[in-house]
């Protein structure tokens, strides 16, 4: 499901996991080391990220997408 998508990035749910992947080249998903490893988001806009971050919380809270 896809849950949000711009220009910049795009977040979708994949049975049950988070997958971002930011300007088309760098994957990381929810469990693994990826986010733990020093992957930045200063890619992203304030707005990308307000929306990638709501757009987790509505997913987390009805299994909706902002989209």
């Amino acid at each position: 499901m896809m849950l949000y998508e711009s220009e910049n990035c795009r977040l979708e749910v994949i049975g049950g996991t988070f997958y971002l992947q930011l300007n088309e080249s760098v994957d990381a998903y929810e469990g693994v080391g990826d986010f733990q490893t020093g992957m930045s988001l200063d890619s992203l806009n304030d707005y990308d990220l307000q929306m990638v971050s709501l757009a987790i919380l509505q997913y987390l809270e009805d299994g909706t997408s902002i989209e």
